[in-house]
């Protein structure tokens, strides 16, 4: 998955979430269960949607 092609309206999962900031898996679950980052938890699984993460690597790239 690649940063370039993130679909804004569609929505990705924590591992997906993970690979397109370049984290680890736990720190990305870490990121929702704070809060510091929108998402949608439908049963045991979190899903956010594409415009969130956007905006996370726009805060990332912001901070450097």
């Amino acid at each position: 998955m690649d940063k370039e092609t993130i679909d804004l309206g569609r929505l990705y999962h924590i591992r997906e979430h993970a690979e397109i900031c370049g984290v680890n898996y736990r720190t990305a679950l870490n990121w929702v269960q704070l809060g510091e980052i929108d998402s949608v938890k439908i049963g045991r699984t979190y899903l956010i949607i594409g415009e969130k993460i956007q905006d996370r690597l726009n805060q990332k790239f912001m901070l450097y």
